[in-house]
């Protein structure tokens, strides 16, 4: 019996040793090889506030890599760079990582929030704030952060956007809603009206996010080559959609199934259909 009991203590001992440092590579984001997880929250300087809240991207395959080298070399803060202007591309802005003294292209700031900073002038003024990112394995990246800037021009910064006419996006998801859009409306006029859509109609609010989130997917070159289709303007995506969702495939399904969104697209314009 006191045999019994010694081998007992033993293998109890064995598995407090062992759980420790299983914890212990979980918490360094190593365990099993995987890459770490960076849960972090840039400090936010005292005259600062933030500008552009909790963007939240999906990270393009041609970027994964650098990514990953930016988990794996601890992590650091991020900077904002400016892209060679071109017709394409005029604003665009890259966002990029400092880790263990090096730099890496680790994704680029929206086309809107690109734009805004560009025709504020404030390019110099704004800073890149790292709130999140998680790379726990290969397959699987999730990056969030924000653009901040001095208090003194947070009204610079938006009223570029306010008088501007509203943009499709905006007057798109109203109609979608089943919102009447005035002529007329302006950006800063539709941000409040879609804000209170939002609110009130959460339903369409979240299949309106579904269909952002199957744009962006489109945006992915890794996925148009997988799905044999070229690049796809945001326009014609809207209108394939609405012909699904009447096959009553709701977006949400359809954000799990983006082969029925590229069969469809490529019905609708074969010129779309890749050729290997």
């Amino acid at each position: 019996m006191y045999v019994l009991a010694f081998f007992v203590v033993v293998a109890i001992a064995i598995l407090y040793v062992y759980g420790r440092r299983a914890k212990k590579q979980e918490a360094s984001g190593t365990a099993g090889g995987s890459t770490p997880t960076l849960a972090v929250r840039d400090s936010m300087p005292k005259d600062f506030q933030v500008y552009v809240s909790d963007i939240d991207p999906i990270v393009p395959a041609k970027h994964r890599a650098e990514v990953f080298k930016f988990v794996r070399g601890g992590g650091g803060p991020i900077e904002l760079e400016r892209e060679q202007s071109s017709a394409d591309a005029p604003y665009a802005i890259r966002l990029v990582g400092v880790a263990s003294g090096q730099r890496f292209h680790i994704g680029d700031v929206p086309e809107g929030a690109a734009k805004q900073i560009v025709q504020s002038g404030l390019f110099e003024s704004v800073k890149a704030r790292l709130l999140r990112v998680t790379a726990p394995s290969d397959s699987y990246i999730e990056m969030r952060y924000q653009i901040i800037g001095p208090k003194a021009e947070k009204k610079k910064f938006d009223d570029v956007l306010l008088n501007r006419p509203a943009d499709w996006d905006q007057r798109t998801f109203l109609k979608f809603c089943g919102v009447e859009v005035p002529v007329n409306l302006t950006f800063g006029e539709a941000s409040k009206l879609v804000e209170g859509t939002r609110r009130r109609f959460p339903d369409a609010a979240e299949a309106w996010q579904a269909f952002e989130r199957i744009c962006e997917r489109f945006e992915d070159a890794e996925i148009r080559k997988s799905e044999g289709i070229r690049r796809v303007n945001k326009k014609l995506l809207y209108k394939a959609l609405q012909e699904l969702q009447g096959e009553n495939k709701s977006y949400a399904y359809l954000l799990d199934h983006l082969p029925d969104v590229a069969r469809k697209l490529k019905e609708m314009d074969p010129d779309l259909i890749r050729k290997h």
